[in-house]
């Protein structure tokens, strides 16, 4: 299964220096009071999710779930050097997210390096589920077509929670593709099946044909909003999804 998912998960972002991380993550908790547990370290990337809430509300004043992605390069070109901090809200979050978050870095060092803002031209993202995923994506990124040449060093860590890199050379772009994994909490009951897979993040320029190869060469099949709702009900537990099941928050 592959939703285009890019719609739902408008990206925002900021630079460091890295040398103040424990400042940042100091205050980034007091709008995302679970990202106090997350650190870089030596990692490329590391994310998590968690509900974004406004300045020191927490449990009170819900606004809507977060999906960050702390990385040591940046998810889209890499003309720049530092630590990049990215979050991924829905669209009708976006702007009290930027507000509120903006709050509380205003109110500390934390070695900002540029703005903090929307990402020019975004970042695409597809919602890649199922059993066979792994498959897909080797067949997806693989053509033995001479008219569309594309080859790829896939690494995949099925057993971890981990990210991993997937290097894609395709129409003469060199992208890398950035893969959260998504999994419930057992994803061996059969219910969860549909839900385990991974977010893919790569370059808008490359979206179209990666989707394209996706469903033409590794099988998936695509779904929409209501597809994509009634698959995270039926999960064991069900996984939520925005806005309809949460109705502590306005929207």
């Amino acid at each position: 299964l592959i939703q285009d998912a890019t719609w739902c998960m408008q990206p925002i972002w900021l630079r460091t220096n890295g040398t103040k991380q424990a400042l940042l993550r100091a205050s980034i908790s007091r709008v995302i009071p679970s990202f106090k547990a997350s650190s870089l370290g030596n990692a490329v990337y590391v994310s998590g999710d968690g509900i974004l809430h406004k300045v020191d509300s927490f449990p009170e004043a819900a606004i809507g779930p977060v999906t960050w992605i702390w990385a040591s390069k940046p998810l889209i070109g890499n003309e720049l050097s530092g630590r990049f901090l990215y979050f991924f809200v829905h669209p009708s979050t976006q702007q009290e997210a930027m507000r509120c978050i903006k709050a509380v870095l205003s109110e500390s060092d934390v070695g900002l390096e540029g703005p903090f803002s929307g990402v020019d031209g975004g970042v695409a993202c597809f919602r890649l589920r199922g059993l066979n995923v792994q498959k897909c994506l080797e067949a997806g990124v693989s053509s033995s077509s001479n008219d569309d040449p594309c080859t790829s060093t896939i690494l995949i860590d099925a057993e971890n929670d981990r990210h991993v890199l997937l290097s894609v050379t395709t129409h003469s772009y060199q992208e890398t593709l950035v893969l959260r994994p998504s999994r419930p909490r057992d994803p061996k009951q059969s219910p969860n099946v549909g839900s385990c897979g991974y977010d893919v993040y790569c370059n808008p320029n490359i979206a179209k044909s990666l989707f394209h190869a996706l469903v033409f060469r590794g099988g998936a099949c695509p779904i929409g909003i209501t597809e994509h709702a009634s698959i995270s009900l039926e999960c064991d537990p069900p996984v939520p999804v925005f806005p309809r099941d949460y109705p502590d928050t306005a929207q």
